[in-house]
């Protein structure tokens, strides 16, 4: 085989296979920015918002991080008691829950 310069020669995306390769490569990094885009420009606000609803509540309630006594699934909404501690848990079950659904959303 005789010896081609490398511009004389076709560059390899004029090539029918390699040219739809290459649009498969392009159409897949334009729908991986645009759900990085909807990520940082809608899920992380929401996300940050509700971190922040969850700290507040924690405040009110007088604890740090410790969950443990709230309970994940509850059957109805508490009527207010004397010092409304039902009501807290059930809104930080709340909380909890919008946070765990926009993680799940995020990671995707």
């Amino acid at each position: 085989m005789a010896w081609q310069p490398v511009l004389s020669r076709t560059p390899p995306f004029i090539h029918g296979t390699l040219n739809r390769n290459f649009r498969v490569v392009r159409a897949t990094l334009l729908i991986s920015l645009l759900f990085m885009l909807v990520d940082m420009l809608v899920l992380e606000p929401r996300t940050t918002k509700v971190i922040f609803e969850k700290l507040r509540i924690e405040k009110e309630e007088g604890r740090g991080t410790d969950i443990a006594d709230v309970v994940d699934h509850p059957r109805h909404r508490p009527a207010n008691d004397r010092n409304g501690d039902d009501v807290t848990k059930y809104r930080m079950v709340l909380v909890n829950r919008k946070l765990k659904i926009l993680h799940r959303v995020s990671s995707l």
